[in-house]
């Protein structure tokens, strides 16, 4: 996992806020939000923002691959 999609899962799923530039938490506060996580919370939080009007949506390759 690279350490920007560490930082959405943070942000979106666990629902943290940077403070100062980085994530701050406690051991009980990490455990308590995972423990929330639902199917459908993960689901929202990977679905695609990109709803194509018309025929297929084209993503364009990242450098990495």
């Amino acid at each position: 996992m690279s350490h920007t999609r560490g930082c959405l899962v943070l942000r979106d799923l666990l629902g943290y806020q940077r403070v100062n530039g980085r994530y701050e938490f406690a051991p009980d506060d990490l455990l308590k939000r995972v423990s929330s996580v639902t199917e459908e919370k993960i689901a929202a939080c990977t679905a695609s923002p990109v709803k194509a009007l018309e025929g297929p949506v084209c993503r364009t390759p990242s450098r990495l691959a």
